[in-house]
């Protein structure tokens, strides 16, 4: 009984949305035959000026909302508060998130903050490399190429409504339908409302608002970084709108059929004066934005914003060793030098005799819980204790199981001092760890030189030494050769020999290897919180200007990147490094080029710069994700050479949604 009575339901309805067709149509007939019969003209109510639609019905629409100013974290809160009862139901067939990203780049650098006009230029354009970040920047540049004129020229069709005068002149073009409104947010709702009722839309419709910039007036945050209560009910405002907008496209008689994609998003987070420095882009409030991507057939998936803890340190890295029995190694690298003699040499000064402050510091690891008596990194032309031709610097390890240490050698002294309490720290040399070594002036003694040492920038061990013995040890014998005659070196010494007669490293063989990469030299002494701060840090070089030790960094050579093995050359990427400068890249000089190790893995020592790894700021949306995700959705061809960073994302569906029940 139940199957006659679902399939009567059935023809009743089928009957009913027949007979709706006929008197429509009879009733469309009455009223064109009275306007031909009348005496007078009657007045054409229907817009004509929307591009024909070049997809069908199975290819999609895209109904994009861009609520400028609107940071995730203020939707969020929004939210929270029962404010946006409609971006709260879409939820529940959506990919969003409160976390996604303005802008994923370092292209904002110091004090520079995320800007309205640098993000619609983002989202608009689905790439970061435009140069705009001021409106002032944008109002030169004119019309900017963007993803709608490509959209256009791809088939489909357009239409623009803008709140902002300055983003309609920025995006629009004659080939898409973007008149110009006045009456800001209320205008931009209207027209849209006017194009959804009508039998046939654009593939593409986008609705700008500013109504959250206009209430802020600035002030997007309190103190305390909470959005205003300003900012709260103007998003709650824009929600409404889009309960409206969702009503309409569920009243089309195609809806189904049309596919509809309803994109809600923002350009960029609202200003933020309190703001101090971000440790990420994901923590930057003037980054942050909303997105959501709607449509009745999509399960719920929400993406959080990733912890530190999901960063690992990816490497492509030298494996070193030292073997005395063999002279030329053929299954690792020895050591690899630096044509740069100045490089690494320490500099006093000849009247006080002190130090010129200097800071070296590199990640190391080995492949056993201690590692043979091998030196790791040195400036010394000799290390020969013996016969007092030993000069320059050098560190070495000098480990076994009841006491691991690594040792810093100064001159003739084969360890002047070294790291302390590795057993009671209980460190894992399988494992990366940073080594930080600082030399300066003492403050409280003007005539000694201070050293410091920094394990995984926590203060390990320190050394007062007179500023006369440091100078007499640095160069022992000063009418012999000086260190001022070897390159800098990692896994070794200018003078290989020397290490057999190094008491700490004599007679050693290559029962395991040693890693060095990130060798950094400043021409300052960094700091305690400095070294705590940005120690374990890698690929400074993607953070230039926005490291604030980037001036202070005159010697950088990462020796972790993919590229470098190639050669085998690993590059000096210090900012005052000449471009066609090569006596500042080391270069492998001994062992096969291909005794090379790689991985990723997490190291307590270790923090990676997001940057370093190319995933860590694409975990959530950012907004040149939206110009693809659309194109992906209209079928449409994305060209290599449009420069479109974005990516678009996967999608899951349901079989059934609450809107196809």
């Amino acid at each position: 009984m139940s199957n006659l009575k679902t399939k009567r339901n059935k023809m009743e309805t089928m009957n009913y949305k027949t007979i709706r067709k006929v008197v429509c149509r009879c009733m469309t007939g009455m009223l064109l035959l009275a306007a031909v019969s009348c005496d007078g003209t009657m007045e054409d109510s229907l817009r004509y000026n929307y591009p024909a639609s070049g997809s069908n019905y199975d290819s999609g629409h895209v109904l994009l909302i861009v609520m400028d100013g609107a940071a995730g974290r203020s939707v969020q809160s929004a939210r929270n508060a029962d404010k946006t009862p409609n971006l709260k139901t879409m939820i529940a067939h959506a990919m969003y998130t409160d976390y996604g990203l303005a802008d994923g780049t370092n292209k904002l650098v110091n004090d520079e903050q995320m800007t309205g006009a640098r993000g619609w230029a983002n989202l608009m354009t689905g790439n970061t490399a435009h140069g705009i970040k001021t409106e002032t920047q944008l109002e030169q540049a004119g019309t900017v190429d963007n993803f709608l004129s490509r959209l256009v020229d791809a088939g489909a069709s357009v239409s623009m409504y803008a709140a902002s005068n300055r983003f309609h002149a920025a995006f629009s073009s004659d080939d898409m339908n973007a008149p110009e409104l006045v009456g800001g947010d209320e205008a931009v709702k209207e027209h849209v409302l006017e194009e959804l009722q009508l039998p046939q839309t654009s593939d593409l419709v986008v609705a700008q608002f500013k109504g959250v910039v206009d209430a802020a007036d600035g002030i997007f945050y309190k103190d305390n970084g909470d959005p205003t209560e300003d900012v709260s009910n103007a998003i709650g405002k824009l929600d409404s709108y889009i309960g409206e907008f969702w009503n309409a496209l569920k009243e089309r008689p195609g809806y189904t059929r049309e596919r509809w994609l309803i994109i809600v998003t923002s350009n960029y987070g609202g200003s933020c004066s309190s703001m101090e420095s971000p440790a990420t882009h994901y923590d930057d409030r003037t980054r942050n934005t909303f997105t959501l991507m709607y449509n009745p057939n999509l399960e719920s998936t929400v993406q959080v914003t990733p912890g530190n803890s999901a960063l690992a340190y990816t490497f492509y890295t030298p494996a070193y060793s030292y073997d005395n029995r063999y002279p030329n190694p053929t299954t690792y690298a020895e050591s690899a030098r630096l044509g740069n003699l100045e490089m690494g040499e320490f500099v006093f000064d000849p009247t006080t005799k002190e130090i010129a402050p200097i800071t070296i510091q590199f990640f190391l690891r080995a492949s056993t819980l201690g590692s043979q008596k091998y030196v790791i990194m040195s400036k010394s032309t000799d290390m020969n204790e013996d016969n007092k031709e030993a000069n320059g610097w050098f560190f070495h390890f000098n480990q076994d199981n009841s006491n691991r240490r690594i040792c810093f050698g100064f001159g003739d002294k084969r360890a002047i001092f070294q790291t302390q309490n590795e057993n009671v720290l209980d460190l894992d040399w399988r494992e990366w760890h940073v080594v930080t070594l600082t030399l300066e002036p003492d403050p409280k003694k003007k005539v000694n030189t201070l050293l410091t040492i920094y394990l995984d920038g926590k203060l390990n061990n320190s050394s007062s030494q007179t500023n006369a013995n440091m100078v007499k040890w640095y160069a022992a014998t000063p009418s012999l050769a000086t260190s001022k005659q070897a390159p800098l070196r990692i896994g070794g010494t200018e003078n290989r020999d020397s290490q057999n007669t190094q008491r700490n490293t004599k007679g050693q063989q290559s029962k395991n290897y040693m890693y060095v990469s990130n060798l950094q030299i400043y021409n300052k002494a960094l700091t305690a919180e400095e070294v705590e701060l940005y120690a374990g840090k890698n690929q400074l070089h993607k953070l230039a200007d926005a490291y604030p030790l980037w001036d202070n960094l005159v010697g950088y050579w990462p020796c972790d990147l993919e590229e470098d093995q190639l050669e085998p050359i690993m590059k000096n990427y210090a900012k005052d490094n000449k471009e066609n400068d090569d006596s500042d890249d080391f270069v492998i000089d001994r062992g096969v080029a291909n005794a090379w190790t790689s991985g990723s893995e997490v190291s307590s020592g270790m923090h990676p710069i997001p940057e370093s790894d190319i995933t860590y700021y694409s975990k959530t949306f950012n907004t040149v994700d939206v110009s693809r995700q659309v194109f992906s959705w209209l079928g449409k061809t994305v060209r290599w050479d449009w420069n479109m960073e974005g990516k678009a994302w996967k999608l899951t569906y349901t079989q059934l949604s609450d809107e196809n029940n």
